[in-house]
């Protein structure tokens, strides 16, 4: 009433125009309603449409998860890793505030075919320092979820060590992948892509009592490099970095 008000619009002329709209909704519920019909099937058509992106993308997943990276060392729990720049200096323990630079994907490494980003330390409004985390509390995630592959990987590494890791679903997201209503930002099953430097290792933690609890009931999983046969019979010489286990 009060756009009619303002538009000069009459009272009665409104209620006239009313009583006309009225009428003719009368008269279309009494035709059938086709366009019904094509909601219904623009709804099936968009739902089969969702499902044959989903499918691309872990189609796409399982191509880059097979692409075998001959050159890089491999651990128990199946971490897969490249040192690219060897670091100096003690490992971080866990607690232990670290710096990092990294840049997790999917698909590849960044600048790869059908590499997806998923996390950066670096872009707009980022620090150009890096990030700072916790080592091995799962301080750094997706979306509030822990990644153990990342923790197990900061734990192994030296102050100025920069590393390509392919990281397995079993220490990452799992069968479940991560995302919401609209589709997955992680599909089931995706490795995910670490490139990572550890830039500096802070002070040796001061944990409280409810601290230490805390890392005493949530351990994580001892992971070693597994030492080729050709490492252990004397063919190849072994890298020169040899993660420890991770307490």
């Amino acid at each position: 009433r009060r756009a009619m008000l303002r538009s000069g619009v009459g009272w009665g002329a409104s209620v006239a125009a009313t009583a006309t709209a009225a009428a003719a909704a009368t008269i279309t519920v009494a035709v059938p309603l086709p366009a019904s019909a094509m909601t219904a099937a623009e709804a099936k058509q968009m739902l089969a449409e969702r499902e044959a992106a989903k499918q691309a993308a872990a189609a796409s997943v399982a191509a880059a998860a097979a692409v075998t990276y001959n050159d890089f060392e491999r651990t128990e729990l199946g971490l897969r890793y490249e040192v690219v720049r060897e670091g100096s200096g003690p490992t971080p323990v866990r607690g232990q505030s670290v710096l990092l630079q990294y840049t997790l994907s999917i698909g590849g490494f960044p600048g790869e075919d059908d590499w997806i980003k998923i996390d950066s330390s670096k872009g707009f409004m980022k620090s150009p320092a890096g990030a700072g985390m916790y080592a091995g509390v799962g301080d750094r995630g997706i979306l509030g979820a822990p990644i153990v592959g990342l923790d197990l990987t900061i734990l192994s590494m030296r102050a100025g060590e920069a590393r390509r890791v392919i990281i397995p679903p079993t220490l990452a997201f799992g069968a479940r992948g991560i995302g919401g209503l609209t589709g997955s930002k992680i599909p089931p099953n995706s490795p995910i892509y670490l490139e990572v430097e550890l830039v500096d290792i802070g002070d040796l933690p001061l944990l409280d009592p409810e601290q230490e609890l805390f890392l005493r009931e949530n351990p994580l999983p001892a992971d070693r490099r597994v030492v080729p046969a050709e490492v252990r019979s004397g063919t190849r010489d072994a890298p020169e970095f040899d993660p420890a286990a991770t307490p």
